[in-house]
């Protein structure tokens, strides 16, 4: 996978880095957010808690992806500005281990009832003529 910059520009107003990327990944499908977080945390050499992936967009039939991104100067600051679902997304909640399935007690057979009995059939009526 490789990074191409497109913009990378300071907003002192908001004290964050915004980045715009084009990202190649050829024979692959668009890469989860965690992967690009990794790449982008070793290329702009940023904390990993100040780095917000905001949009990620791929064209169909194509290998490039373009990739806006935000570096806050301080954590806590970005966890202000940036909307709830943003973060939901670059942080996901850690999952836990599958645990292996608890082996249940064998159900006890429970006696035979009483079988239900068919409705015993009835002869039919000898028609006897009448006249």
């Amino acid at each position: 996978m490789k990074l191409n910059v497109i913009s990378d520009k300071y907003n002192p107003v908001f004290k964050r880095k915004e980045i715009c990327v084009e990202i190649f990944h050829e024979k692959l499908g668009t890469p989860d957010r965690n992967t690009l977080r990794k790449n982008m945390i070793d290329e702009w050499r940023s904390k990993e808690n100040n780095l917000y992936i905001i949009n990620c967009k791929t064209e169909t039939g194509t290998n490039k992806s373009i990739c806006y991104a935000e570096i806050y100067d301080d954590a806590e600051y970005g966890k202000k500005i940036v909307p709830k679902h943003i973060i939901d997304r670059n942080f996901p909640p850690p999952t836990e281990e599958k645990k292996a399935p608890e082996e249940k007690p064998p159900k006890e057979e429970k006696p035979p009832t009483e079988e239900k009995k068919a409705p015993e059939e009835k002869p039919p009526k000898e028609e006897t003529a009448s006249k």
